[in-house]
């Protein structure tokens, strides 16, 4: 089964709970798990909406989340288009996260991603990291999603930061398209290692 095919079954088996309720009728649970959960390898994007509070403010908070919510609507739609998945129980006030089985697609996402929210009328924060994550139910935690994390926040408006890991792919597969500026050597809050970041820029 691929990384994509177990990702979306965490929503699947939301939206069959909830059915099962409307109609009445009794699930049946299977064991919960004894086991911890196995680290599984991904890349991950982590996305955020640049000055979300003072945006809240200039425009009330009825116009301000209803143009998050078009936007979030329109981010999972392109995070699904690259075969990613967009993890459950998140929004996009929060930052959103998503997870894709190789590092291509995720950029590509990211490229898209900017696009998206400025035709909304928004500017993104983006990070992109790659190692092992852990998912449990509608958890999906781990160093990579806090380095990715992280990097989202080091990152300018609508500039797409991705680690030296994610870099050297990348490297290695050409990355027809795509230009990398060297963004230096960064702290990042929590992490103990400085981190050497990289700009993602489309040539086209």
């Amino acid at each position: 089964m691929s990384l994509h095919d177990q990702l979306t079954l965490v929503p699947a088996r939301t939206e069959a709970a909830a059915l099962a309720e409307q109609l009445g009728v009794a699930e049946t649970h299977e064991a919960e798990p004894t086991s911890q959960p196995l680290p599984e390898q991904a890349t991950v994007l982590f996305v955020d909406v640049v000055d979300s509070t003072r945006l809240t403010e200039e425009l009330g908070d009825v116009e301000y989340r209803d143009r998050a919510r078009r936007l979030e609507q329109r981010l999972r739609l392109v995070v699904a288009e690259h075969d990613g998945a967009a993890m459950p129980g998140i929004n996009l006030g929060d930052g959103l996260l998503a997870l894709f089985s190789s590092a291509r697609p995720a950029v590509d996402t990211a490229i898209a991603a900017v696009d998206a929210a400025r035709e909304g009328s928004l500017r993104l924060h983006l990070g992109l990291h790659q190692g092992a994550v852990l998912r449990e139910r509608n958890a999906t935690y781990g160093r990579t999603v806090n380095a990715a994390a992280r990097i989202c926040a080091q990152s300018s408006p609508d500039e797409i930061l991705v680690s030296d890991a994610l870099h050297r792919t990348l490297t290695r597969a050409d990355a027809p398209g795509l230009a990398f500026v060297d963004r230096g050597r960064h702290r990042l809050k929590g992490i103990a290692e400085e981190q050497q970041l990289f700009a993602v820029v489309p040539l086209d």
